[in-house]
């Protein structure tokens, strides 16, 4: 393994430790100005400086979030791998969704992200509290 394909595992674990702490100032340092964003169930390409407001506005409204089980192994041109979203609401609803990732790296910033999850997985965070 080069130490290139070493980075973007690297740059992979930044990436989500950006999105955990709600970093946004990082999260675009560590993206290319054209990255864009994949998902699988909406089957659309997003530019990604569009979805930090909304990942920001994510992290807010949850009282934890971690990715947690990170495996990910390198590739000529970036990353693929898995890891759990974990995350907890302030009214203490909580889940462990299984995610898997593709990034793909270009002069060692990210360009693309590709992510497959079950959203559906993600409704018991966005639901109103119960009194």
């Amino acid at each position: 393994m080069t130490k290139s394909e070493r980075g973007g595992v690297a740059i992979v674990h930044q990436l989500f430790d950006a999105i955990e702490g709600g970093d946004a100032t990082r999260l675009r340092t560590l993206t290319t100005s054209q990255c864009t964003m994949w998902h699988n169930y909406s089957d659309v390409e997003t530019a990604f400086a569009d979805m930090i407001p909304k990942l920001a506005a994510f992290r807010d409204s949850l009282a934890e979030l971690q990715y947690a089980e990170r495996t990910y192994v390198a590739t000529l041109d970036g990353a693929i791998g898995t890891h759990r979203l974990c995350a907890s609401s302030h009214s203490g609803v909580k889940v462990r969704i299984p995610v898997a990732v593709r990034v793909t790296i270009e002069s060692n910033r990210i360009r693309h992200i590709a992510e497959y999850l079950d959203p559906a997985a993600l409704a018991p965070l966005m639901q109103p509290p119960q009194d």
